[in-house]
């Protein structure tokens, strides 16, 4: 089920408040350092199956499968998407594991989308993300980049896929 309009709302003013907690202001920001601040190790390790990333709250860390060390944009976004888990999720720790077993799939995606979200407006934040682009239309930088996707991604150092995003839930018209 997708999100709400209050849940997005809800989850870009955690993501802000993040930020703002941990004094996190230069663009572009730096997800393992954040990590770091609150406590969380990173590691670059092997995992198996489809998951490229896990946040390991017991033992706080988190894990970036480790090919990713070869593309640093596609890491921050894991390792921003963890920290969404971290942030939005605090209240689940005490979850029972009988609770846990009878989660539904459509709560676990949810908590994934929660999360995505959480990363993108962490690493793009609104109002930078806004400067940017006014930058980009009034500065002619389409002459040095091919589209504002790309500028974006090169910007803010993240895959071109969560720059579209981001500009789209932000709505600007791609």
């Amino acid at each position: 089920m997708p999100l709400t309009q209050a849940q997005k709302n809800s989850i870009e003013h955690k993501a802000r408040m993040f930020l703002v907690e941990n004094d996190a202001a230069r663009m572009p920001i730096e997800p393992e350092a954040l990590a770091q601040r609150v406590g969380l190790s990173v590691r670059y390790a092997a995992i198996p199956g489809n998951t490229i990333g896990k946040l390991d709250r017991d033992k706080k860390i988190i894990v970036v499968d480790a090919w990713l060390e070869d593309d640093p944009s596609y890491a921050r976004c894991v390792i921003s998407h963890e920290l969404g888990h971290w942030n939005l999720e605090e209240n689940d720790a005490e979850e029972t594991l009988a609770e846990a077993a009878m989660a539904s799939d459509t709560k676990s995606e949810d908590k994934e989308l929660a999360a995505s979200l959480f990363a993108r407006a962490m690493l793009m934040p609104r109002p930078y993300l806004e400067k940017a682009v006014e930058i980009y239309r009034s500065e002619k930088q389409w002459e040095q980049y091919d589209s504002l996707i790309d500028y974006i991604s090169s910007l803010f150092r993240v895959t071109k896929r969560k720059a579209k995003l981001r500009l789209e839930e932000c709505g600007f018209v791609l």
